[in-house]
């Protein structure tokens, strides 16, 4: 009995080890695609000094730095041979909101055929990064 629960506290551990994630064949490549207007949010010009690690100059380029940093884990987590970008900005939102994110543009599912050969399920939509994913383009 003892050695019955052994193995399958073992057994146990190794299965938790194996689903955890890991980045060993994660390489995407994600780019900020900054939308701000001249003078707000990534582009706000007010001088900044270099802090943690950060070398921005202006508060916009440590606000972009900072995106662009997060962007690169998610890369090094994300299993796609195509480029993802995201359009981002920096604005005021509602009092209490950090921030938000959403999927800009989707592209129909054909599979095969289409733009979108490779797609999984036939007349469904996908993400635009999954889409490009899935077709081998960017």
């Amino acid at each position: 009995m003892r050695n019955s629960i052994k193995s399958l506290s073992l057994a146990v551990v190794a299965a938790a080890l194996l689903a955890i994630p890991t980045s060993a064949h994660a390489n995407s490549h994600i780019s900020i695609v900054n939308v701000n207007a001249p003078g707000v949010g990534f582009n706000d010009p007010t001088p900044a000094a270099p802090v943690g690690g950060n070398s921005g100059t202006t508060l916009g380029q440590q606000r972009l730095n900072v995106f662009q940093a997060v962007a690169d884990i998610w890369g090094a987590n994300l299993d796609s041979n195509v480029e993802i970008h995201v359009v981002a900005s920096m604005e005021p939102l509602a009092p209490n909101v950090l921030g938000s994110t959403g999927v800009l543009d989707v592209e129909a599912g054909f599979s095969g055929t289409g733009d979108h050969p490779g797609a999984l399920v036939q007349d469904t939509w996908y993400p635009k990064a999954l889409a490009n994913k899935l077709a081998g383009v960017s």
